[in-house]
């Protein structure tokens, strides 16, 4: 008498299918970043050198590579982060209804009563309604270092002024633009700096050898 052996198939469920997929997706995920992490810490053990190496010779550089610049690129890099010039500006919004009358605009005004030439100026605004909430926020580019289409306005100059509108965004379609209140806030200033100005700290810091 031949004895047989039995063979049964079981299918598997779909709940033990995606079990084994995931299961399998993990284990490659733990397996690629255990080899990404082994060889990212063997390079950086024998590049360290070299990258500081660079990074200090870079930062050494820098005032040599900035002269060697075309003057219009040359210009432009030349100014320096000045937040106590904010005493020279003056940024003010207010909100216009547009022609058809079913919307607003943010109409700002800025005057720089200073003599320096700024190369660069952001604003933040935030709208403000009757009960106190924030409804609306965006961000601003009042001057650029230089001037193109669309928001680059191109740097102000001393003694002079600029008007300019926005888009109106609001988070909710049901706040009336016409009770809302619109504060400003500078959030970055930068100024050229002349060639013959003495440096500032972050400036004297890079050309230090």
């Amino acid at each position: 008498m031949n004895g047989t052996q039995q063979i049964v198939y079981r299918k598997h469920t779909f709940l033990s299918a995606v079990a084994m997929g995931l299961s399998s997706v993990i284990i490659v995920c733990v397996l690629c970043c255990t080899g990404l992490i082994i060889y990212s810490m063997h390079f950086a053990g024998g590049q360290a050198g070299k990258i500081v190496s660079v990074a200090t010779d870079f930062v050494n550089g820098a005032p040599d590579i900035l002269k060697a610049l075309p003057p219009l690129v040359g210009d432009v890099l030349n100014d320096r982060r000045a937040p106590s010039y904010s005493a020279q500006l003056e940024v003010t919004a207010q909100m216009l209804p547009d022609r058809d009358g079913e919307g607003a605009r943010l109409q700002f005004q800025v005057a720089n009563n200073g003599d320096r030439l700024v190369t660069l100026l952001t604003v933040r605004t935030t709208l403000i309604n009757a009960d106190g909430r924030t409804v609306g926020e965006s961000n601003h580019w009042v001057a650029t270092p230089i001037a193109a289409d669309r928001d680059w306005r191109g740097p102000l100059m001393p003694k002079s002024s600029r008007r300019f509108a926005c888009p109106l965004h609001l988070r909710d379609s049901d706040d009336d633009p016409s009770g809302l209140k619109v504060e400003v806030e500078i959030t970055d200033i930068r100024i050229w700096t002349e060639a013959n100005e003495v440096p500032g700290p972050s400036q004297a810091a890079a050309s230090t050898p």
